[in-house]
């Protein structure tokens, strides 16, 4: 919002005009604390969260609390960008670089330095004008498309040595990379393209929708059973492989599929299409009525208002009026939350939802909730309350609950042409003797206290409920716990002190206010959000490592790549290595993974994981191949001090001590 200080003599020569006796000095960062550790006394010890709110009036000490609410869609971006390069990027295009594929470096630099420059702090925080904020969109888009375009050309390099599963007229291997380091049996979805005269179908009876008919193998040749849950009967797709002069592919009728795959530990593994003359249906259910599902761990209600009703088979628990949506006015800016003395709290509790199946089978049900607030159009700023006009936000939920999964799934879509008002999601947990909640932050799982802090009523700024949070927030106390696993973009929760403990998520504020004008439109968030976000029930403590595992699945998702006529430019299959492939496995979960990237140096791979929890962990990393070293090394990629990983042929033991940050650079 300023310009950088041009003048800083002069400074000095004020200071030293107004205060003869001081010795002001232009000095450097390193300089200052390095003449302040020496001039230290007896300092008082902080323990846990820097965080207070900011207690004397004074124009710059503010904790400044709702940032991390503010231009949610930008948010959003930008976490997309950072999985993108973390998950996908940075380890696939390493991978492939010791592989000799000698993909530029200048490339995933060009797209960190993207990102990077929006993360100044009035940037990132959303409180500027709109147009700095327009500038970092076009700055993310840049990211995203570098990124994705590296880790599909690091993807078709890993996988062209291998050999291709068909064998016969109209087969083709479909490739599915997992970017988790862990191996996973599991439902997932994903689509597969086949060309609109595809050779076998089927229909019901004599004149309803042809259904083409094909069989999934997997490299074993057991066959796959597979749930359709989406056709589209018409794609056409550019170049994903982005090949000089390829337009794209020819038209294409595209299938969405949910079937259980053995996904190895970040790697891929491949399955087999090929036609069936026979019929291929899924039998069975996960619904047990109407609006309700079940699998082995939850089961799943849909109430006539849209809240759910899950309850967590393992414990008996049920957690009641999940999915209440709350909005009040909003008349802040960037920087805070604000609402008016004559506000109006609206609550989804009373709506009546039009309730539907989107996704009827065994492997994954999907219901879709879509409900109708009727809120004030906008704020009056002249009579100093919400107008008398009223307009219906419209909020539809896509709730998915899959075979033998531990957690239900959410896609949340808001029609946004409502303004100045503040959304959030409310999830009462009824954990009644809870004191405290978990905050995922960065290398840690951090304890809050529940309860606000009275003593700051009266100070410049109150404690507030809401806080910032990474990617998890979790409450729990004895057989009753639930966490939050935001997809991407959702950063400000929290636990109300009050009797159900219910947890809340920000989803939007509408604003108009930005510094030095008298308002402008995109801070308003108008138009179409989408959020996904996860429910996890537990008991007693929250599996830190597990949850942490699941929340990096929800975000980074999985990548797919096909042979035979719609390959998107991805290169054949042409050698005889085997279809499915681990690089990195963590054999016992204890720690969690933050980096798999390639080393500064180029030398090697660096692995980095953190402790999540307060005890002494041990994690064994199983490599693809034998490595020449391990070494212990700083988060700037120096040697370090501490225990040395252990090698023993291509295993690596890592141990890390309580919330303990252990960097290993791998060298080959």
């Amino acid at each position: 919002h300023m310009p950088p200080a041009t003048d800083a003599a002069r400074y000095l020569r004020l200071l030293h005009e107004a205060m003869p006796r001081v010795e002001a000095r232009h000095s450097t960062l390193p300089a200052f604390f390095a003449e302040a550790e020496g001039r230290a006394g007896d300092l008082p010890l902080k323990q846990g969260e820097l965080r207070s709110p900011g207690k004397e009036p004074a124009p710059y000490l503010w904790l400044i609390a709702n940032c991390v609410s503010a231009r949610v869609e930008m948010k959003q971006a930008n976490d997309q960008c950072l999985t993108l390069l973390e998950r996908w990027a940075e380890p696939w295009m390493g991978l492939a670089n010791l592989a000799g594929a000698g993909i530029p470096d200048r490339f995933l630099r060009v797209a960190w330095e993207n990102v990077l420059l929006n993360h100044a702090h009035d940037s990132i925080c959303g409180c500027s004008v709109d147009q700095v904020h327009r500038d970092m969109m076009y700055r993310f888009d840049q990211a995203r498309v570098l990124g994705q375009q590296l880790r599909h050309q690091a993807f078709g390099f890993l996988t062209q040595g291998c050999a291709d599963l068909a064998q016969e007229e109209h087969e083709f291997t479909l490739t599915i990379a997992n970017p988790l380091p862990v191996a996973r049996k599991e439902v997932i979805t994903f689509d597969v393209d086949l060309p609109q005269d595809y050779p076998t179908f089927f229909k019901e009876g004599f004149r309803s929708q042809n259904v083409k008919s094909f069989l999934l193998e997997d490299p074993e040749g057991n066959e796959v059973p597979y749930q359709r849950l989406a056709f589209d009967p018409e794609v056409s797709e550019r170049s994903l492989f982005a090949l000089p002069a390829f337009v794209g592919d020819p038209e294409r009728t595209r299938y969405t599929l949910a079937a259980e795959v053995d996904l190895p530990a970040l790697g891929f593994t491949s399955l087999l299409v090929k036609p069936s003359q026979r019929p291929v249906r899924r039998v069975g259910s996960l619904r047990t009525g109407p609006n309700s599902a079940e699998n082995v761990y939850l089961a799943l209600t849909v109430r006539p208002n849209g809240t759910l009703a899950l309850t967590d088979k393992a414990t008996g628990e049920t957690y009641t009026d999940l999915l209440t949506f709350e909005d009040r006015s909003e008349i802040g800016d960037g920087w805070f939350h604000g609402e008016t003395v004559n506000d109006e709290i609206a609550l989804s509790t009373g709506a009546q939802a039009q309730v539907s199946v989107v996704n009827d089978g065994p492997d994954l049900v999907t219901f879709r909730v879509a409900l109708a607030l009727s809120l004030p159009a906008r704020y009056d700023w002249h009579q100093e309350k919400r107008s008398q006009e009223r307009k219906d936000l419209h909020i539809t939920s896509l709730v998915t609950l899959r075979r033998g999964a531990k957690m239900i799934e959410v896609e949340t879509v808001v029609d946004n042409d409502v303004e100045d008002h503040r959304l959030r999601l409310l999830l009462p947990t009824d954990v009644a003797g809870a004191k405290t909640w978990l905050a995922h932050q960065p290398y840690d799982l951090l304890e809050r206290e529940i309860a606000i802090d009275a003593e700051t009523s009266d100070w410049q700024e109150m404690e507030l409920a809401e806080k910032p949070f990474q990617g998890l927030q979790a409450v729990g106390e004895g057989r009753r716990g639930l966490a939050f696993l935001s997809g991407g973009g959702l950063h400000e929760g929290g636990v109300a002190d009050d009797a159900r403990r219910t947890m809340q998520v920000t989803l939007l504020r509408s604003f108009r206010r930005t510094v030095g004008t008298t308002g402008e439109h995109d801070g308003l968030e108008l138009g179409t959000r989408t959020y996904r976000y996860a429910l996890l029930p537990f008991a007693g403590d929250l599996p830190g490592a597990e949850a942490l595992t699941l929340l990096a699945g929800l975000q980074a998702g999985l990548m797919v790549r096909q042979t035979g006529p719609f390959s998107s430019g991805f290169p054949p299959l042409k050698g005889d290595d085997t279809p499915r492939r681990s690089y990195l496995e963590q054999q016992r979960r204890t720690l969690v993974l933050s980096a798999f990237k390639p080393s500064e140096d180029g030398a090697g791979l660096v692995i980095r994981l953190w402790n999540p929890t307060g005890e002494r962990q041990v994690e064994r990393l199983e490599l693809w191949r034998e490595p020449r070293q391990a070494r212990r090394l700083s988060l700037s990629e120096n040697p370090a001090e501490g225990s040395e990983p252990s090698l023993a042929g291509n295993l690596i033991t890592v141990e890390a001590g309580p919330k303990e940050v252990v960097t290993v650079g791998v060298e080959f």
